[in-house]
């Protein structure tokens, strides 16, 4: 499902995959991973933000491009899950240091998204 062709099929894979994270995560972390690497619109699916948090260890380029595609989004939802993951990856690991300290290059979006961010700091 991981793999099929239509975007709502591979959507719906998320379902299946989150679980299976938690039983198999070398198994389900690539998967998972290729879902949103298909589509930035996967970002929207539950627990995105999260999950990339996790992922950042074992996958670091791919989880720090998949932030920094959804944060360039023109879709104001995808925009706030790139802005939020890009924050966590900030504050735990240093990473988006020079993004984050240049909010005079953000779009609305992205201010929006930097600031509901810090609210919950």
């Amino acid at each position: 499902m991981a793999a099929d062709e239509d975007p709502v099929v591979r959507m719906a894979s998320f379902y299946a995959l989150l679980p299976c994270y938690n039983i198999d995560r070398e198994w389900a972390s690539g998967r998972i991973l290729n879902v949103y690497e298909s589509d930035a619109r996967m970002a929207v699916q539950y627990d995105t933000r999260d999950m990339l948090f996790r992922l950042y260890k074992g996958y670091q380029s791919r989880v720090l491009n998949l932030a920094l595609n959804f944060w360039k989004s023109e879709e104001k939802e995808i925009v706030h899950v790139g802005g939020y993951t890009m924050c966590d990856l900030y504050m735990n690991y240093g990473e988006f240091e020079n993004i984050l300290n240049h909010p005079d290059q953000y779009s609305e979006e992205q201010c929006k998204a930097i600031m509901h961010m810090q609210l919950y700091i």
